[in-house]
């Protein structure tokens, strides 16, 4: 995996619990590295995609995981921070001088990122969500659930800041549950330095979304990739303002991908195609 120059410096992913955030990462990070809290956090990428990635880490405390990221060896594909929010919470621990450390080390992290950026490593962020609230009589942005003022000073060091957001808030296609939004909602976090389109939802399939930007990612090891990806693409563009027969073209290449290479091939190839033709879109009406 090689990144474009300025392209990729930290992803941060917030969403409630089972929307996919760890799976939206799936193909990045089989090669790469997964820090996490939860021992078995990484086993939902094969349940959804069939990825193991290789080399998994757990870190109890954040500052294990800080530890760890420093250690991540050059040629690193890509890495995983998963559930930093969890590993502030196993501190016993509270008060002034307690929450300063943490801040200290959420920007020890985001320094980490940037360095591991620039020899070419991918890093993403996975956090659960807080919702929009009021706060000393001011509107607060939902977004990562850090305390305090740290979700908006964290996102500011990333590169791109996505919400894992309900299908039932509205979608362009029927076929999954949850999309990245990257800022369509004010009430919310989100922003892409690596992408300028008009349109900001997208599949939850982030490999397809960084070739866009022209970052250039492992593919799937699938037969003819690319060929039946495009293929999808096209024709949900070809039919995207007709969601019914959209979500009936869908349902039948997925019966027809699964019967001949595995459920967990078939959603691979199918959220590769919606995004790649969500984005397609996205440059057509720029």
């Amino acid at each position: 995996m090689s990144v474009k120059r300025g392209i990729g410096a930290g992803w941060v992913l917030f969403g409630s619990n089972g929307t996919g955030k760890t799976a939206a990462v799936a193909h990045l990070v089989a090669e790469g590295t997964v820090i996490q809290f939860k021992p078995e956090a990484h086993r939902v990428m094969d349940t959804v995609y069939g990825v193991t990635p290789k080399n998994v880490h757990v870190a109890p405390k954040l500052e294990d995981a800080l530890k760890l990221l420093k250690r991540i060896p050059a040629g690193t594909s890509a890495v995983l921070l998963d559930d930093p929010h969890y590993m502030i919470e196993a501190y016993a621990e509270s008060g002034p001088n307690f929450w300063k450390r943490i801040s200290s080390t959420l920007y020890a992290i985001s320094e980490v990122t940037d360095q591991l950026a620039a020899k070419g490593v991918l890093v993403f962020i996975t956090v659960n969500m807080q919702p929009p609230r009021v706060s000393s009589g001011k509107n607060v942005r939902g977004g990562p659930m850090f305390p305090g003022q740290m979700p908006e000073k964290f996102c500011g060091l990333f590169h791109a800041v996505a919400r894992l957001a309900s299908s039932d808030e509205g979608t362009r296609y029927p076929g999954w549950d949850y999309w990245l939004d990257f800022g369509s909602d004010p009430e919310y976090m989100g922003k892409n330095r690596d992408l300028a389109l008009s349109v900001k939802r997208y599949p939850p399939f982030v490999s397809e979304i960084l070739r866009a930007g022209g970052v250039t990612v492992n593919v799937p090891v699938v037969d003819n990739y690319d060929k039946v990806v495009q293929k999808i693409a096209n024709d949900v563009q070809v039919e995207y303002t007709d969601l019914e027969e959209v979500g009936s073209y869908i349902g039948e290449r997925f019966q027809r991908l699964a019967a001949a290479k595995g459920p967990k091939v078939a959603r691979t190839i199918i959220m590769a195609g919606l995004t790649r033709g969500s984005l397609q879109y996205a440059k057509l009406i720029l």
